[in-house]
């Protein structure tokens, strides 16, 4: 959490980055994907299984440039 002081922020050097995300946009987009109207792999560039997660997140991490969206199958009978 970003000091509640800006000047402390530049006296500290820190580095804020923020994220921007639709978030009006989840509950729509999991009822889609729920439903089987959007199946995951028309949204995901990448899917992991849940074994591979580290795999996913390093993954996502240093390959930016090529990641869209990366999921991780939380149940493997899941093909959508």
């Amino acid at each position: 959490m970003p000091p509640d002081n800006p000047a402390l922020t530049q006296v500290n050097e820190l580095t804020i980055k923020l994220v921007f995300r639709y978030r009006n946009f989840y509950p729509s987009i999991i009822n889609a994907v729920k439903n089987g109207s959007i199946p995951p792999r028309k949204i995901a560039s990448d899917i992991f299984e849940f074994d591979e997660i580290q795999t996913g997140m390093k993954y996502a991490i240093h390959s930016k440039n090529k990641v869209i969206k990366a999921v991780i199958r939380i149940n493997p009978d899941d093909e959508r």
